[in-house]
């Protein structure tokens, strides 16, 4: 189960949020693999041991071995556990934007201002034939997630997001995307771990491309706004307070 992250204050006064626990273990960890702590080719330590060092729950732990994964440094294999890649992909490890390297909230920001003017945008332009492969890739995801393959799920929403940003017919707005492929992957990943809310995201891609089949601007926007929120909400951050954003 995710947490959700604790409220402080910043310098002033004003409240911000902490990293939900996942992220902040991913950063940890990260930082064992480039302290030299942990080296290519090596196991990390067992899961029972990072989640009484770190002090975090077996759950988040394996988000987190999920999320760097997903980025190439690391890599899960049965009876053995996780192992450091002796040649890691190239953007994990060089400064491309990464989750690691932001907040949750600014994320979830970037997200919401760039996708729902896409999505509003993409109503008006999107053929046939992206309507066709958005409900197929809604499919595949469905598929994914009752394999229980998050990663393959979490490949699949990301490959949806972007064919209707592509469908926007904004060459910036894809080309942001674009170079942010590894932070958005992991933001697309990171509600995947919350059990009990897992399929939300299928019904509302289902409203989404409904809207967009019936090229409707306004509802379009809507509910990719609000799937937007949902999503924050299931990487653990207040849905209330993202709504205002």
């Amino acid at each position: 189960m995710l947490h959700r992250p604790a409220v402080t204050t910043r310098p002033g006064g004003r409240p911000r949020e902490r990293e939900a626990v996942p992220q902040l273990v991913v950063r940890q960890i990260r930082q064992m693999i480039d302290d030299g702590r942990v080296r290519a080719g090596e196991k990390l330590p067992s899961q029972r041991s990072l989640s009484s060092t770190l002090n975090i729950s077996r759950a988040s732990l394996r988000e987190a071995l999920s999320v760097l994964e997903t980025t190439g440094l690391i890599r899960i294999e049965p009876g053995r556990g996780a192992i450091v890649n002796a040649e890691p992909d190239v953007a994990a490890r060089i400064d491309l934007p990464r989750l690691d390297q932001y907040s949750l909230d600014d994320v979830f920001q970037t997200r919401l201002l760039l996708e729902t003017y896409a999505t509003r945008l993409a109503a008006a332009q999107v053929t046939a034939e992206q309507m066709q492969r958005l409900r197929q890739i809604n499919d595949d995801m469905r598929a994914a997630l009752r394999a229980g393959e998050l990663d393959r799920a979490a490949q699949s929403d990301l490959l949806l997001h972007r064919i209707i940003i592509e469908a926007g017919c904004n060459g910036v707005l894809t080309h942001i995307h674009e170079t942010m492929q590894k932070t958005m992957l992991a933001s697309h990943l990171l509600p995947l771990g919350e059990p009990s809310r897992r399929w939300e995201p299928i019904i509302e891609h289902d409203n989404v491309i409904k809207a967009l089949d019936l090229r409707d601007p306004d509802s379009a926007a809507y509910y990719m706004r609000l799937h937007l929120i949902r999503t924050a909400g299931r990487s653990g951050l207040d849905e209330a307070r993202c709504s205002s954003w």
